[in-house]
């Protein structure tokens, strides 16, 4: 453990976060915020979700080139910018980092709105993918700033299950928005009647997005904890990596298993919409209501299982635990995801895909707490950038290997069904094996000594002496 070179001496611990496991309403304010804002950026993926078809006719596209856009440039950009975004908020104010990303996001998504070319809308499908890459890393790593003890995992979980839940009326509403566009046309001004309706849908979501940057300036001050008020001290840009060396095989499996998770789950996510409409004639209207209810339920049930294992389990205190039964709730995840197959008609292909969602969910849901405790406190915005690169990253393989896969069997809806299910198991599985070979190996790190078991606690303490991890 080396000492610090003299600085400012670190801060006190938040008023926000008393040690007792409750939070002001300050956090609470704060927390909404964030689930607000995480919704309102999810809207322009479900825009073109349910646009699919007119987008590919008027741009020319293949079900292999909507992967690409829904997915791999989405990647790319958020490869280039997650960890830059998660340096910037483990050092600055994280409101001005978030208000700036989400410029960025309105800005993106209406040149999405006026892309004329795959590769326009390629590009500006990557642009939101940059601007969203720093919303979840300073969530999560904000959290135990405003919130502690018990309080850290009722935080966490409710910015996954309310965000989750209120997802589904985010599809539900956009495809209503979608609907309603034609209703809209003779008050909108005259250059804009005449678009279609995917390319104003777009507009109206960027509008949207410009209406909550009042919000994120009225959070609590947002810096990293243990950081000094003007500026952060509290981990260099190179801090991160001795802690990736020393524990590779833990973050390896962590990130990997991750990263599969996405893979299957955006392998089935993003085409949910088109094999509703190409194999059971489901309009954008019913396909947006289907899904979202679909959402809705995944996420109850997802909820329920989380507090029954919650209430069991300290998963805040004990990655370990976290992770064996997010390799249970993956396994149920592979095992699901066939049952697609024997749907006969939307309402019951909604309905098994809402049960396949539910156990995606729950693993879902406990990650987050577990990587919690496994990052040092002043670099939780890094590593969690890390582990929100590692799912988007893999998470554009699932529609790309879906697309090529679907286009190999000419396309037609048996054909996309049967890969959104190879694709989607065997993802599944082999998360389900990654992320039970990283709770042992969290076991022997604990049993072994200082190690990412209980780096969370043990990092709250060294930021409070002023020791550098």
């Amino acid at each position: 453990m080396t000492a610090r070179s003299p600085s400012p001496p670190p801060s006190p611990p938040s008023p926000l976060a008393p040690a007792d496991g409750g939070a002001s309403g300050a956090a609470w304010w704060g927390l909404a915020v964030l689930i607000l804002l995480g919704l309102v950026t999810y809207m322009d993926r479900q825009v073109i979700g349910l646009q699919a078809e007119p987008i590919r006719q008027q741009l020319g596209l293949d079900d292999t080139g909507f992967a690409m856009i829904q997915g791999l440039s989405v990647a790319l950009f958020t490869v280039l910018a997650g960890y830059p975004l998660g340096w910037l908020a483990d050092r600055f104010d994280r409101r001005h980092v978030l208000a700036a990303c989400l410029l960025t996001w309105c800005a993106a998504v209406a040149l999405c709105g006026m892309s004329a070319s795959f590769l326009w809308l390629f590009m500006a499908s990557g642009l939101v993918g940059a601007a969203e890459a720093g919303l979840l890393p300073i969530a999560y790593a904000q959290i135990p700033v405003w919130f502690a003890g018990s309080g850290r995992q009722v935080a966490n979980s409710t910015f996954v299950l309310l965000g989750r839940l209120a997802v589904g009326a985010v599809i539900v509403a956009c495809g209503w928005l979608i609907h309603a566009i034609d209703l809209w046309r003779p008050f909108l001004p005259a250059g804009l009647q005449g678009l279609p309706a995917w390319r104003l849908a777009l507009f109206a979501t960027a509008l949207t997005g410009l209406l909550l940057l009042p919000l994120i300036l009225t959070l609590p001050r947002a810096r990293p904890a243990g950081t000094h008020p003007r500026h952060a001290t509290g981990g260099s840009g190179a801090a991160a990596l001795p802690v990736l060396r020393r524990q590779a095989a833990v973050f390896g499996s962590f990130y990997l298993g991750a990263g599969l998770l996405a893979f299957g789950a955006s392998a089935v996510g993003a085409f949910v919409p088109v094999a509703a409409a190409r194999a059971f004639g489901a309009t954008p209207l019913a396909a947006g209501q289907g899904l979202g209810l679909a959402a809705l339920a995944g996420a109850v049930s997802a909820l329920l299982a989380t507090t029954v294992l919650a209430r069991r389990t300290p998963l805040a205190d004990e990655p370990g635990a976290g992770l064996r039964l997010a390799a249970w709730a993956m396994a149920c995840a592979a095992a699901t995801a066939p049952t697609l197959l024997l749907a006969e008609g939307a309402g019951s292909f909604f309905t098994l895909y809402g049960l396949h969602l539910a156990c995606v969910m729950t693993a879902v849901m406990l990650m987050p707490t577990a990587l919690q405790a496994l990052c040092p406190t002043t670099l939780r915005a890094r590593l969690m950038s890390l582990y929100v690169t590692a799912g988007v990253a893999l998470g554009a393989g699932g529609p790309l290997a879906v697309g090529v896969l679907s286009d190999a069997g000419q396309a037609t809806a048996s054909a996309l069904l049967l890969a959104m299910v190879a694709v989607a198991a065997s993802a599944h599985a082999v998360a389900a094996a990654l992320l039970r070979a990283c709770a042992g190996r969290c076991g022997v790190a604990a049993d072994a000594g200082p190690g990412p078991a209980g780096t969370g606690a043990r990092s709250e303490a060294l930021a409070a002496t002023g020791a550098r991890p």
